[in-house]
């Protein structure tokens, strides 16, 4: 029983690791789409408005779909941790009853 603590305790560990690391990345990401629009603004006359226009468009675009593929990690991941979590919890729940049953078995016998 103490062995499955352990490991949920090692799996929410791993998992909150890993989202710590994927937010980190995307913010690092979307840093990088700061820097590269704001060096094309830059670069791009103001009187440009068209090309300022499309430099902001794409800037959104990518952010957008930076976004979604965000989300759907988080999705996938968050589903995967839920399960393996729950699996763990129902091995606990299995391993008490289990438990119940050997001790009750024990003292009627007696």
């Amino acid at each position: 029983m103490a062995d499955l603590q352990e490991l949920y305790q090692k799996t929410a560990q791993e998992y909150k690791k890993f989202f710590d690391k994927v937010h980190e990345s995307f913010i690092r990401h979307c840093e990088e789409i700061k820097v590269k629009t704001n060096s094309a603004l830059d670069a791009t006359a103001e009187q440009d408005s068209a090309t300022r226009q499309k430099i902001l468009e794409d800037q959104k675009k990518e952010l957008d779909t930076s976004l979604a593929e965000l989300k759907q990690l988080l999705d996938q991941k968050g589903r995967e941790a839920r399960i393996k979590l729950e699996d763990i919890v129902q091995q606990q729940e299995s391993s008490a009853v289990n438990l119940e049953q050997e001790l009750e078995a024990a003292f009627s016998a007696k």
